[in-house]
């Protein structure tokens, strides 16, 4: 198996194109200040260390240790971000990682990248972190509930991750979008997140709320997005 490790630097609103190498099985490949990807070398004493994090794939999933001084943020694709540990593996196909600093304005991410971690039909499916289902799993989403899925949750879907915190559209954005009443996008909405309940969704929730979102992601219906960073890289890049 072979997957991408990626790197990216972002000052405010502005994001650098990704650079970075492949990462064949079991070769570890390191991003800071000091290590095979470069980040803050703008600015040396920007809180990231020389070896800020360390990733290597396997067939088990990324192995993700994180040395930084200032830690990092785990941004899974479709999931909930959460604050890395020292070490953890991760089996998914796209992971950002928000390494932090200490600039305020400035962004560092390492981004991992491997379609080796989809499923045999294309989806992304998080083994054993899912909610238990409860019965028998739902059928597919309805081609009207996944488009007004995707319109109310369109900054969560994004890859590369935004570089600004991801927010939900209002509903009647999107029932104008879809040329639908605000009522039917409720309706599609709300069936989307009975599957979820089906999935081992806790609790009800608002309709704009991301939580039932997630549960569906996690459990393969909402499909990854096509869009991979590593082949933008320009040919003749060192690891290409």
């Amino acid at each position: 198996m072979t997957g991408w490790v990626l790197v990216r630097e972002a000052n405010g609103a502005r994001a650098g194109a990704p650079v970075g190498r492949a990462a064949p099985d079991g070769r570890t490949v390191t991003a800071g200040r000091d290590a095979d990807l470069l980040l803050g070398r703008a600015v040396d004493n920007s809180g990231i260390s020389r070896c800020a994090v360390a990733v290597t794939a396997s067939p088990d999933g990324w192995r993700i240790e994180v040395p930084n001084r200032n830690g990092a943020v785990l941004h899974p694709w479709g999931l909930v971000p959460f604050r890395a540990q020292p070490s953890q593996l991760v089996r998914w196909p796209l992971v950002g990682i928000r390494v932090l600093g200490t600039e305020a304005d400035r962004q560092h991410w390492v981004l991992l990248e491997s379609d080796d971690y989809l499923d045999a039909d294309g989806t992304a499916v998080q083994g054993g972190a899912t909610p238990t289902a409860v019965g028998a799993a739902p059928p597919p989403l309805a081609p009207a509930e996944l488009g007004a899925l995707e319109l109310v949750f369109e900054d969560y879907l994004a890859w590369p991750p935004p570089l600004t915190a991801a927010e939900p559209r209002q509903l009647k954005q999107v029932a104008r979008r879809l040329g639908k009443s605000l009522s039917g996008v409720q309706d599609r909405l709300r069936s989307a997140q009975d599957k979820a309940l089906r999935l081992g969704l806790a609790r009800p929730t608002t309709l704009t709320q991301p939580d039932y979102f997630h549960v569906l992601v996690a459990a393969g219906y909402i499909a990854a997005p096509a869009t991979r960073c590593f082949r933008t890289l320009p040919a003749g890049r060192p690891g290409t």
